[in-house]
């Protein structure tokens, strides 16, 4: 009986253990406060949004400028929602205080400040209205603008010649790309063949501004069963993409430049074929990347080696891979829309058309580049030798005549008039107009030797002649107090009907 009962003792007990190990393990296990933020890559001044999971207690988020970490002061620095407005390059993390202090992973934001342009305009004041040429210089693509909050730009490169009417002021701001890293899209991929005619890669600069793409670098997958595996061949760009500027490689024979090496993308579905191309910037930050047939953990799982730079994909994409299926011969994935919401709703299914602009993209895409700030150009317009004007009469009726006139203490001015219609002659300082309609005229008084130019316009009145037309009464002898109809036909203009009972013609009130 002992022999019996110890192996049974024995067994109770260990399985008493067990029970306290997993209780033990259980309770250790706890989830720790982790940091995310919408952006690592950010324009200076522009907001963005730092997110805590998983925090049980008091939150307070700090900064760290190289100088050690400092608590936050701004509105939100105790929430798990935190909106921030870097200037500079810095750190942020949380420390929160519960039954434990945690402090969370440090989030390193990158904020790209842009230089002004220098200001060296030449040629900027001239005499009257006229063209202008104005100039400013910079490290990258530089824009202009009519105000200083403007949206839309009116100019770019490194001169602008506007025609002002009078002293005006621009605005010139310098811009370097933000590549990718959710400041808006920039250059994107929009185009993938995947081996009918042959594997095709397409991008294009879907921003409204031109890219500096130097440096930057084109990888594709290298294996259909690796997704960290890199093709040997990458595509290092250089020089500016202006909007809708596209480059494409191919395997030989197909649109473009050459790979250089197989691009192994067939038709198929996971895990047989898969593929995948990214766009990196000059710092080795995502520009862009689309999968293919990869699902969502294998993409999450991605820690590839590109050009040097250690690539993990994160936000840059969303769920599953874009499914190319066994797409039909001259078909290929294209990208639609007019924004990147790095997800496989960014394609479809589409004509072949490498090197031409995707039928259903819409650009320019929101975003894409940070600018400096703006400084203004003045373009000054000095007052020229006044002209006097006269027109006699102010207002005529058809086939009449208008004369128009014009004088000045320059005499070195000519003058001319448009549109030419129903003039004499268009150059002179008095000119004969014979207008059947209302019209505006213009006119230029031009000193070609002392680049001076200056403006007036004419207004001229045209007026329908009249016409009184034929009057008629159904008969001419009435009894007194009895009514009779009398009428007009083929009159031109505004009818006045007047009455004469031997006295004189006075106009008839009452009658319509």
């Amino acid at each position: 009986m002992k022999n019996n009962f110890y192996p049974l003792k024995s067994i109770k007990f260990a399985f008493a253990s067990l029970a306290t190990f997993l209780f033990l393990s259980t309770a250790a296990i706890a989830q720790v406060p982790t940091a995310s933020v919408t952006t690592d890559t950010t324009c200076v001044g522009t907001p963005i949004t730092l997110t805590l999971d998983n925090a049980n207690g008091i939150i307070q988020w700090q900064s760290n400028i190289g100088a050690g970490w400092v608590n936050e002061t701004n509105p939100g620095f105790d929430s798990s929602v935190y909106v921030v407005m870097p200037v500079q390059d810095i750190d942020y993390r949380a420390y929160v205080v519960g039954a434990s202090t945690d402090t969370t992973n440090v989030l390193n934001i990158h904020v790209i400040i842009v230089a002004p342009p220098t200001n060296t305009t030449v040629d900027s004041t001239r005499c009257g209205i006229g063209p202008v040429n104005l100039s400013a210089s910079g490290t990258g693509q530089l824009l202009w603008y009519e105000t200083p909050t403007a949206t839309e730009f009116i100019n770019q490169g490194n001169t602008y010649t506007p025609f002002i009417n009078g002293t005006t002021t621009y605005y010139v701001a310098n811009t370097d790309s933000a590549g990718g890293a959710g400041m808006g899209s920039s250059v994107v991929i929009t185009e993938l063949n995947v081996g009918s005619p042959a594997d095709m890669l397409e991008i294009q600069n879907v921003s409204a501004a031109p890219v500096d793409v130097t440096g930057w670098t084109v990888a594709i997958s290298g294996s259909y069963s690796d997704i960290n595996n890199v093709n040997t061949s990458l595509q290092t760009l250089s020089g500016t993409m202006l909007p809708g500027d596209m480059m494409a490689w191919s395997d030989a024979g197909g649109v473009g430049t050459t790979w250089g090496a197989n691009m192994l993308w067939n038709p198929g579905n996971f895990p047989t074929f898969t593929g995948w191309a990214i766009i990196l910037d000059d710092v080795g930050e995502i520009v862009d990347f689309v999968p293919m047939e990869w699902p969502a953990t294998n993409i999450q799982g991605m820690n590839a080696t590109i050009a040097g730079y250690s690539i993990t994909i994160g936000t840059e994409w969303v769920g599953d891979g874009v499914d190319h299926g066994t797409l039909p011969p001259g078909s290929s994935l294209q990208r639609m829309g007019n924004s990147d919401n790095n997800d496989l709703s960014d394609f479809m299914e589409g004509i072949d058309n490498g090197l031409i602009t995707n039928p259903n993209i819409v650009m320019p895409f929101p975003g894409g580049v940070c600018e400096s700030p703006r400084i203004p150009v003045t373009a000054y317009s000095l007052a020229p030798p006044a002209v006097t004007t006269t027109t006699s009469p102010l207002a005529i009726c058809q086939t009449d005549t208008v004369t128009f006139s014009a004088s000045s203490v320059n005499p070195d001015y000519i003058y001319t008039w448009d549109p030419p219609t129903f003039l004499n002659t268009i150059i002179g300082a008095n000119v004969i107009a014979v207008p059947t309609n209302t019209i505006t005229y213009v006119l230029l008084a031009t000193d070609t030797a002392a680049d001076c130019v200056t403006s007036d316009t004419f207004f001229v009145d045209v007026g329908i002649i009249p016409s009184a037309g034929t009057a008629n009464a159904p008969v001419d002898t009435v009894c007194v107090g009895a009514t009779t109809a009398i009428s007009v036909v083929s009159s031109v203009g505004n009818i006045q009907w007047q009455i004469n009972d031997g006295t004189g013609w006075v106009d008839a009130t009452g009658l319509s």
